[in-house]
């Protein structure tokens, strides 16, 4: 839910090119624009994917719960087998939304750090871009 957060949010955040910040600055009569930014040229193919994943998780999830048992083995350890399964498949998932919505931040948040004044919104993507660094480390450690 945070990757498809993260991605609507750079999508709305975008300029009309998909791929570029832009901020006007009335006072100095100026227009800042940076670039690359998560917007919708990289927010749709990203989100495409995530769908595609998540279509692909409930595959293997149908498969490990259809699959015939084990040869030899009693319930406990068949279901115990299962369970890992599933527990690999997810994981898999879910890093992959992590590190997609790491890489987001990531470069989101360094693009519009250079584009805003110093002020609460250069804040606001500085922090985000540090969220991006921890949640990359965190999913790259599991």
């Amino acid at each position: 839910m945070l990757t498809v957060a993260v991605l609507v949010t750079g999508w709305l955040a975008a300029d009309g090119t998909g791929s570029s910040i832009t901020v006007r600055h009335p006072a100095e009569r100026s227009v800042h624009t940076s670039s690359p930014f998560p917007g919708s040229e990289y927010a749709i193919p990203q989100l495409a994917a995530g769908l595609l994943m998540l279509l692909l998780l409930a595959a293997v999830l149908r498969l490990v719960v259809l699959r015939p048992a084990v040869v030899r083995s009693d319930v406990p350890t068949d279901n115990l087998l299962r369970a890992a399964s599933v527990v690999r498949a997810v994981r898999v998932a879910v890093t992959a939304l992590v590190l997609t919505c790491a890489g987001n931040l990531f470069f989101g948040g360094m693009t519009a750090v250079r584009t805003f004044d110093p002020g609460w919104q250069q804040n606001l993507f500085g922090a985000g871009t540090i969220l991006g660094v921890v949640l990359g480390v965190s999913a790259g450690a599991s």
